[in-house]
């Protein structure tokens, strides 16, 4: 037990600091070890106190993810919490529950699970006495989103009410009750009362930074209900920045290059009073010799949580971009690792884009940059925060997959960009033990490789084949004529199709496509009652790009086409499942018409480890909420 309450603290720390994709990972773990039988399902007689306190932190992070049905096909299926009615804790979340379904939906549906969600909060205030600003507040500002503002009005006022008769006692309770009175204080027009109580919240020194991010959610729906300017009113209570840091690796001593090493001092010093002079909250970048070991140790020290992600094998990033620089960074590299590792430093991680070796393909540096860039605004995107680049740079491009590349990329989308300027000379050359060229390997380029299986195939009748062919399997190739000269090789055989693609945009929409086409055909096999359905995975990675030889035609193959192969089985039918690389390469392709929501880390095929995933949905325009008119008060 004192090893399980221990992990429970790491929990709770790791969610606090708003790393909700590391929290949801660890609590699935727990809930496996612990309230799991052999066959991964929950058993019943071990969902006991520490389990219901682990799946409540679980259900809390995948909410926060924005994983609204999985969060209640768990609490309401998994681990049946919403059993536990004299719960305040659980009552409560299932009313969250309620409400953020509510502010997915659109329409007259949307100001029905409005008021249903409203009413939840109304049941969790008339049963509870703990708190009751809470809930008080979450019924006004629902009943002000469904258009009833007179009511909303009352609930606000009941609020202030009940936030005068408490005491607070302590940190958490005092910003609590600050952040009550400023959302009453919204919903009342009150902009004297708002600013003095934000200032409050600002003011309160808290251990969780994710409580800050459910304020600014929660006052966000009622700028944006009323047109107002959410950066300027809430900008005491928003999240500390996102952080991805890039640069120049260092020359060695007495070398020629765009870091040279007579610099080191002064950037490693610039770096350091630039990371102190801002509010950052977690930091995302590589482990290079000189500036990238240089941010790395400036954020450890200042407890800014790293998430430090390598290209590729571990050894081999040594050999290319750390050892050449000589002196202690081999050292340092391996110091910084440990300390990611370190229970001090808890909230902190080592990560690969790929763990397959180096080969000397220099593309991979690329990808791994991208899909560190990727995580690093996904994870902006879910805490509301802002996401900046730091660049070491020199001002000139050199290398296709070098730091002018990444500032540039910034730049053109728009997003903070603070550079820290170097007086470098040459660009120098990398060295490879032996030149990519006389490896006699194909090379390996990022592609999105798509794999779909029909579920229930195997007990199709022989003489309805035909039929399938013509009519279900037909529809999803003509679908994909549009994508020709975006497809690098296609196969299927059977029920099961195989298509890679050059941009994961266009791997993204053939998916959803497919899967809209069949929903329509709703095809039924002769002597089945129900129609048939696909599962469709997706992941993005670099795969060996060359030709097959028994057809002569392009090929692709390596271990990420297995690994988007390992998905498919376990992708629910009718639905779409991605990889985390590939909700990354989405995030960076910043295309509206596509959303990935977090599914958590799911056991993948025939042992091929825990995966991170996402589930692929079309982002319709949803309906503003603001365009709900208030009813008249009577």
């Amino acid at each position: 037990m004192p090893k399980l309450t221990a992990e429970i603290s790491s929990l709770r720390k790791i969610e606090r600091d708003g790393d909700f994709f590391h929290a949801a990972d660890l609590a699935y773990k727990l809930l496996n070890e612990h309230c799991h039988g052999p066959d991964g399902k929950v058993i019943p007689e071990k969902v006991d106190h520490a389990c219901r306190k682990i799946a409540y932190r679980l259900i809390r992070a995948v909410l926060n993810c924005r994983a609204v049905e999985r969060a209640r096909s768990l609490y309401h299926t998994e681990y049946r919490l919403h059993e536990r009615f004299d719960n305040f804790k659980m009552r409560s979340l299932g009313a969250r529950l309620e409400k953020e379904g509510a502010l997915l939906s659109s329409g007259k549906e949307q100001r029905h699970l409005l008021a249903e969600a409203a009413h939840a909060y109304e049941g969790v205030y008339d049963d509870f006495t703990q708190e009751r600003g809470y809930s008080a507040i979450n019924v006004a500002t629902l009943n002000l989103l469904r258009g009833e503002e007179a009511l909303a009005g009352q609930w606000a006022r009941k609020a202030l009410a009940e936030c005068d008769r408490t005491q607070p006692g302590g940190a958490e309770a005092e910003y609590y009750t600050a952040a009550t009175r400023a959302e009453a204080a919204l919903i009342l027009d009150e902009p004297a009362l708002l600013e003095a109580e934000l200032k409050r919240a600002r003011d309160v020194q808290l251990k969780q930074s994710t409580t800050r991010v459910t304020t600014y959610r929660q006052l966000k729906l009622i700028c944006d209900h009323r047109n107002l300017d959410a950066n300027e009113i809430l900008s005491e209570v928003r999240l500390p920045d996102i952080l991805f840091y890039v640069g120049h690796i260092i020359s060695p001593p007495g070398k020629p290059g765009r870091f040279p090493a007579d610099n080191e001092a002064a950037v490693g010093e610039e770096i350091r009073r630039r990371l102190e002079g801002q509010s950052v909250s977690a930091a995302y970048g590589s482990l290079a010799a000189g500036s990238d070991i240089l941010f790395a140790e400036a954020c450890l020290d200042n407890k800014i949580n790293l998430h430090a992600v390598l290209p590729f094998s571990q050894d081999d990033f040594v050999e290319a971009s750390v050892a050449p620089s000589g002196g202690n960074w081999v050292e340092r590299f391996h110091a910084c690792v440990a300390r990611c590792s370190s229970t001090t430093t808890e909230g902190s991680s080592v990560d690969y884009a790929t763990k397959d070796a180096f080969l000397n393909d220099e593309v991979l540096f690329n990808y791994g940059s991208r899909y560190a860039m990727g995580v690093a605004m996904l994870q902006a995107g879910h805490l509301m925060a802002n996401a900046r680049l730091v660049a070491v740079f020199d001002g000139r491009c050199g290398s296709e997959y070098g730091t002018g590349n990444v500032v540039e990329f910034w730049q053109d989308r728009g997003l903070s960009v603070d550079i820290i300027g170097l007086p470098g000379t040459t660009e120098p050359k990398r060295h490879y033990p032996v030149p990519r060229q006389e490896t006699d390997l194909p090379e390996r380029k990022p592609k999105a490789v798509l794999f779909g299986d029909v579920v229930g195939f195997s007990e199709t009748r022989e003489q309805d084949i035909p039929r399938f062919h013509q009519k279900f399997l037909k529809p999803l190739f003509e679908a994909l004529e549009p994508y020709q000269k975006e497809v690098r090789c296609l196969n299927s055989w059977g029920d099961a199709i195989y298509v890679v693609f050059n941009q994961a945009v266009d791997a993204a929409r053939y998916g959803l496509q497919i899967q809209q086409i069949i929903k329509e055909l709703n095809f039924v096999p002769e002597g089945k009652d129900g129609p048939l359905s696909m599962r469709l995975a997706i992941h993005h990675g670099p795969v060996f790009d060359s030709i097959d030889g028994f057809h002569r035609s392009p090929s692709c193959f390596g271990v990420h086409v297995t690994q988007a192969a390992r998905i498919e089985p376990i992708t629910p039918p009718g639905a779409v499942y991605v990889t985390e690389a590939m909700a990354a390469e989405l995030e960076l392709c910043n295309e509206s018409d596509i959303a990935c929501e977090f599914v958590g880390p799911i056991s993948s095929a025939k042992g091929y480890g825990d995966m991170l995933l996402y589930v692929l949905q079309p982002q319709h325009e949803e309906q503003v909420l603001s365009e709900i008119q208030p009813t008249t008060a009577q």
